[in-house]
């Protein structure tokens, strides 16, 4: 009686190797490390993100390739993405501060803005109870003015923000009756007139504006308020 010989085993296809490693936890996990780097680097590359996430893609990427898995490329994807958002920071930076700290002072201007407005309006109120201008802020406050109405936004520490004549009642309405203190805005400031039209100027504008012969005596007591 002859034997059967025997049957040799069954060789795994590629794909079912494949299939195989794929399924080992080791290679799960390393698939899951990779895939979390590549989008911490795609994450990284917005700039409101920025070094946080590059930081994190990095380690990922290392700790993916660390496993020695196969196809390693969403983790070197991630670390090449990483790497560039770091690389591009200061970049980001030079380009997105400057509009910060642009939008910044514009917001303060608009606040300093609101607040001579509300001076404004309590000089007329004023005026219209005892008929005449006051003749200095500690009225104003007496007469309901928020005190924190007198500072710069953000500079409290700084004190007084603004400057202010009592002008006279036939004063022309283009008269300058109020504005802010030198200092607090590099560019200009914000200027106060007798009929309560409020204008943010440039210093040459302004510098104009007081050389008229009706802000002559406005014009004189700021010098002599701020100094040469």
């Amino acid at each position: 009686m002859t034997s059967t010989p025997p049957i040799p085993p069954v060789q795994p296809t590629a794909y079912q190797q494949q299939t195989i490693v794929a399924t080992q936890p080791g290679y799960r996990k390393s698939a899951k490390l990779s895939i979390a780097a590549i989008i911490m680097g795609i994450i990284a590359l917005v700039p409101i993100f920025g070094l946080l996430f590059a930081l994190l893609g990095l380690i990922f990427g290392i700790m993916a390739l660390a496993k020695k898995r196969p196809k390693p490329g969403l983790a070197i994807t991630g670390i090449i993405l990483s790497g560039l958002s770091i690389l591009a920071l200061p970049l980001t930076v030079s380009i997105m501060l400057p509009a910060v700290m642009r939008a910044r002072e514009s917001a303060r201007r608009t606040v300093s803005m609101t607040n001579l407005s509300g001076i404004g309006k309590e000089i007329l109120m004023y005026d219209a109870e005892y008929n005449q201008y006051p003749q200095q802020f500690s009225q104003l406050i007496e007469n309901g003015l928020a005190k924190g109405t007198l500072y710069y936004p953000g500079k409290r520490e700084s004190g007084v923000a603004y400057f202010y004549l009592a002008p006279a009642k036939d004063a022309p309405a283009e008269t300058i009756m109020a504005c802010e203190k030198a200092g607090f805005d590099k560019e200009g400031r914000n200027v106060l007139f007798v009929d309560r039209n409020l204008q943010w100027m440039t210093s040459d504008e302004f510098a104009e504006a007081l050389a008229k012969p009706h802000n002559a005596k406005f014009a004189k007591a700021l010098k002599l308020a701020e100094g040469p």
